[in-house]
């Protein structure tokens, strides 16, 4: 799918976006798209970290998505940009080596593990192609937020290098795009 030209036909540097859920921690993850609608409708499942931070993982045309029939192939249901509304989006994809590494400064713990690396995707105008068919469980169960001031340390931490360090870093290396959210 790399290799070939898709609908698209642009030039433009593109990853395959898998949707990512979580199930209830009694439950078997599903090993198809078909078990997981259903799943979905039993209220079993949900899209990832929907209690935690739904915009970072609610992938475009998401009820469309998990509306669309499961078809015998894979293929790109939807090419989305890393545009508002969804400019804290944090897929998880599928790429090469080409794009754009991980920014190892960042951390989870911290809330911005992926929104660096994210951030030059948008400024080099990715396309994320997300895929029809293939999907990802996270486990175990379903995650809910709770209130940790620990981890609020690291994250005001992680937001005062973003702004002071990273940002300047970025903005002479990438450019800058007024709706390119880091």
């Amino acid at each position: 799918m790399l290799r070939t030209p898709d609908a698209t036909n642009t030039s433009n540097p593109r990853v395959y976006v898998l949707p990512i859920f979580e199930v209830r921690h009694d439950v078997e993850a599903p090993k198809f798209k078909s078990d997981l609608q259903t799943m979905l409708k039993e209220k079993k499942a949900v899209f990832f970290h929907k209690s935690i931070c739904a915009t970072c993982h609610k992938v475009p045309k998401y009820d469309e998505w998990v509306n669309e029939p499961m078809k015998s192939n894979l293929s790109v249901f939807h090419v989305a940009k890393r545009k508002p509304p969804f400019q804290a989006w944090e897929p998880i994809y599928i790429g090469t080596n080409k794009d754009p590494l991980f920014d190892e400064r960042f951390s989870w713990e911290g809330k911005s593990d992926k929104m660096a690396q994210m951030y030059i995707m948008c400024i080099r105008d990715y396309e994320f192609h997300i895929l029809d068919n293939a999907f990802l469980v996270h486990s175990p169960g379903i995650k809910v937020y709770r209130s940790d001031r620990e981890r609020d340390g690291i994250v005001a931490r992680q937001n005062n290098m973003k702004s002071r360090i990273v940002r300047p870093e970025y903005t002479k290396m990438y450019g800058t795009k007024t709706y390119c959210h880091l």
